[in-house]
């Protein structure tokens, strides 16, 4: 049913109710229209005095059985000679003449398309009449035919199958009647859609920007007085916000002064600012047009267009050469002086120029929302006009460069000093900020997306703060925010919002004419200790506040490993170990206690073949895996530190190998060598068995032998463990255990707790303390002198970090500092 929605608003009750009788009669193999109007000059030429225009109340289609239009006349009526005549009103109607004259004024309309040219068929429903088996017009009852075919359908046949039996009769009638074969269903739905088409008036980005370039970006009335202003004064110094038509009113100024015969010298910052200029200003032979640092460089030691780009000659040697070219009498002279951008210029430069053209016309123009941070000692506003002896700044407040919903975000951030009117109507779509999952395929699919609304890829600018790498298109173009200062494009898409402080955004967004789409990296975004203006803004909208938070929470290392990969926990008290089949590795989650986490790795890669993955309670998206050694008390672990991405090829998350400026590249692909020893069935009894002795607290009611079943690294965890039960204060020099080998990381445990728990005084032995520790389960290659050696060196170092009193070789005693300290 078209519409859908209802019959269309007519005065015709009769067709409301048919429209309600069609719909529960048919079956959705047929589509029914009601109130179709269309228009044809051809129908003329069947009736010269009728109107092109007509109206059929109900127009058929079925993809077997044709088109057949119905004509609905409601009210009662009688038939006489030929003609019908309302009872009530006593009007008369030749309603088969009308009915044929719209059936063939459509058909003739649908012909101009010769896939559409079709015969149909035509009959009448009087809602309100009964006219029976009555031939009431040789138009509506075809006796050629046995039985008779009845063109119409009276009040008696108002039931739903009723009248869709007859509908159909009528349909199959005109079908062999008319010779036509089936219609398909390909041509039943073009001639639905050109019937009904579906058409959206909005138009597209590509007019919009088209409509924005060819009304908001010339010269307006207000600008050009501004000009005329200018012209006629000795110096301006000209500022406003971004999109008040600063650059525009300047190349003006100088395109007039030019056609004046004056040698105009119009310097900026930005190299890309210079190209635009170039090309709007004809400056072949009386106007220069340059960056500061070009000008300097046409006069430096390095020779002409050579710039030195140490940051020493961009912010001192460049001024210092051009005094120099001046005093040899090289810089030429100019009659006008042009300054754009002038904010980002430092005092001296200014002042050299005021009193270069210190008799000369100088139109300076500025805006300080648009001085970035790492500009440093640059010139103000105010300054400029003492540097060129003006009294205040003149002040443009209309900006007609920024779509309104730009212009508005931009006021909300900050608030101007004057009123400002933007005249742009409001189009909320014209600003976008969006949260996303992953900015740098986001930017990807919205140029696909804006070149899919008729957008030209010349017109998008993708800005960021230190440059974008291109993904998989090549289209538009790629700047940074600061080097695109100063100029325009319709669409700007800002890659990294979350990543920019507010000037650069303030910056970013100000470019834009048509559209600007910021792209807020979600996980980022929940990341920041502090949030500027715009991206507090941003995080004002409850989705988007949603969006982050679950971005933050889905982005932790222990979160990932959670949701993609299988694991078995171990169940033990002192750490968070599991078992990773899939990668056959043990996990670690650190948590906030990194020295039990310590402990247990040196443990699992001195006595064990197994790789041991670990990640603290921050860790985002990556995890630290150290890999066995044959001697692992002794040197250090192999270490890499991998990110945690989606494998297309593994169909899950995988631990990555992240190159700078290279792809990732998946470890399970690359087939990162994994232990083949079986993990013995009974190692998760061994280890929980291990985890009850440290974790006791009465670890002295543990058998001796039991005890001693130990491997080291437990041990001096298992020490660590009861000193800090049994301690109310741990001094901070005690709180830590160094880390440079594992070898000193155990002799420091056991001698941290030894110092703890003795009282002031007391002795602590180098060979005692060896030989009590010696009596654990060493990790193949570490014999017992070696062991000694490392208690040696650890009582020796913590006697010079004043922990230990030496009294002589091998005997040292606790100190009252770290007593005093404790109590």
């Amino acid at each position: 049913m078209i519409p859908s929605t209802g019959p269309q608003d007519t005065d015709s009750y009769g067709e409301k109710r048919i429209y309600d009788l069609l719909r529960q009669g048919l079956s959705d193999d047929f589509t029914v229209i009601h109130s179709l109007p269309w228009l044809a000059q051809g129908i003329k030429e069947i009736d010269p005095g009728y109107p092109p225009t007509g109206e059929i109340d109900f127009l058929i289609i079925h993809r077997s059985l044709g088109v057949l239009a119905l004509e609905v006349k409601s009210g009662k009526q009688r038939v006489k000679d030929g003609l019908f005549i309302y009872v009530k009103t006593g009007g008369i109607g030749n309603h088969v003449a009308q009915t044929r004259k719209n059936a063939h004024g459509l058909a003739r309309w649908l012909g101009i398309d010769p896939s559409l040219r079709w015969r149909m068929g035509y009959g009448l429903i009087f809602p309100d009449s009964v006219f029976g088996d009555s031939v009431i017009s040789p138009g509506l009852v075809d006796t050629t035919v046995s039985p008779a075919q009845a063109l119409f359908i009276d009040r008696m046949h108002l039931e739903e199958s009723v009248l869709a039996d007859r509908v159909c009769g009528l349909m199959t009638y005109w079908k062999q009647t008319l010779g036509n074969l089936e219609l398909g269903r390909q041509r039943m739905n073009r001639l639905v859609e050109v019937l009904c088409p579906t058409f959206d008036g909005t138009p597209s980005w590509g007019k919009r920007v088209e409509y924005d370039n060819r009304i908001w970006l010339r010269l307006t009335h207000e600008q050009a007085s501004v000009v005329q202003t200018a012209m006629v004064q000795a110096r301006m110094v000209i500022t406003g916000w971004p999109g008040t038509g600063k650059t525009l009113i300047a190349v003006e100024i100088a395109r007039r002064m030019i056609r004046q015969g004056k040698r105009v010298l119009m310097l900026t910052f930005n190299a890309l600012l210079v190209e635009h200029l170039r090309k709007e200003i004809d400056s072949a032979t009386m106007a220069k047009v340059a960056t500061w640092h070009g000008f300097c460089s046409d006069y430096a030691r390095k020779g002409p267009g050579q710039i030195d780009g140490s940051s020493d000659w961009l912010e001192r040697g460049c001024f210092e050469d051009l005094q120099k070219a001046q005093e040899n009498g090289q810089v030429p002279d100019f009659d006008v002086l042009v300054l754009d951008e002038a904010q980002a210029l430092r005092h001296e430069w200014c002042t050299w120029l005021a009193e270069h053209f210190i008799n000369q016309p100088i139109v300076v123009f500025c805006d300080e929302t648009q001085r970035f941070s790492f500009e440093k000692d640059r010139i103000s506003t105010q300054a400029l006009c003492e540097v060129f002896r003006i009294e205040c700044p003149y002040v443009l407040t209309i900006p007609l460069r920024s779509p309104r919903s730009v212009f508005e975000r931009l006021q909300k951030v900050r608030l101007p000093s004057h009123q400002m009117v933007c005249p742009r109507d409001l189009e909320t779509d014209t600003l976008q900020e969006l949260v996303v999952g992953k900015v740098s395929s986001s930017v990807d699919d919205v140029i696909e997306d804006l070149m899919s609304r008729g957008i030209n890829q010349t017109d998008i600018v993708v800005l960021s703060r230190f440059g974008w790498i291109r993904n998989r298109l090549s289209v538009g173009r790629y700047e940074t925010v600061a080097r695109f200062r100063g100029m325009e494009a319709p669409v700007i898409i800002i890659a990294g919002a979350d990543d920019m402080d507010d000037v650069e955004l303030f910056c970013a967004y100000s470019r834009a004419t048509t559209v600007c789409i910021a792209l807020y990296e979600a996980e980022s975004l929940g990341c920041k200790l502090a949030y500027g203006k715009f991206q507090s803004l941003v995080l004002d909208d409850a989705g988007n506040a949603d969006i982050v938070a679950t971005a933050k929470e889905e982005g932790f290392t222990g979160s990932i490993l959670d949701r993609y990969v299988e694991s078995s926990a171990v169940g033990l008290t002192s750490v968070a170990l599991a078992w990773c089949e899939d990668w056959k590795c043990w996990f670690v989650n650190r948590y906030d206690d990194a020295e039990a986490a310590d402990l247990w790795i040196d443990y699992l890669l001195a006595y064990h073949s197994w790789p041991v993955y670990s990640w603290t309670s921050t860790s985002r998206r990556k995890i630290k895996r150290e890999d066995p050694m044959e001697q692992a008390a002794l040197e250090s672990p192999r270490t890499e530190t991998y990110e945690l991405a989606w494998c297309n090829v593994c169909k899950t998350v995988t631990p990555q190998l992240d190159r700078i400026g290279k792809a990732l590249v998946c470890q399970c692909c690359e087939s990162v060598p994994k232990a083949t020893t079986a993990l013995p069935e009974d190692i998760f009894t061994t280890l929980r068995g291990f985890d009850f002795i440290i974790t006791s607290s009465d670890p002295g009611s543990i058998p001796r032998k039991i005890r001693e079943q130990l491997p080291l690294p437990l041990a001096a965890l298992g020490a660590r463990l009861y000193a800090s039960a049994k301690l109310d204060y741990i001094p901070p020099r005690m709180r830590q255990l160094p880390g440079s080998s594992v070898l000193h990381r155990l002799a420091s445990a056991f001698i941290y707790s030894r110092i703890g728990l003795r009282p002031v005084g007391a002795e602590i032995l180098r060979d005692t303390l060896a030989r009590d520790t010696g009596r654990y389960v060493f990790p193949i290659g570490l014999s017992q002198d070696e062991w000694r050696q490392a208690i040696a060196r650890c009582l020796g170092q913590s006697a010079k970090a004043g922990l230990l009193k030496k009294q002589r070789d091998g005997v040292f005693y606790v100190t009252e500092s770290e007593k005093e300290a404790a109590s």
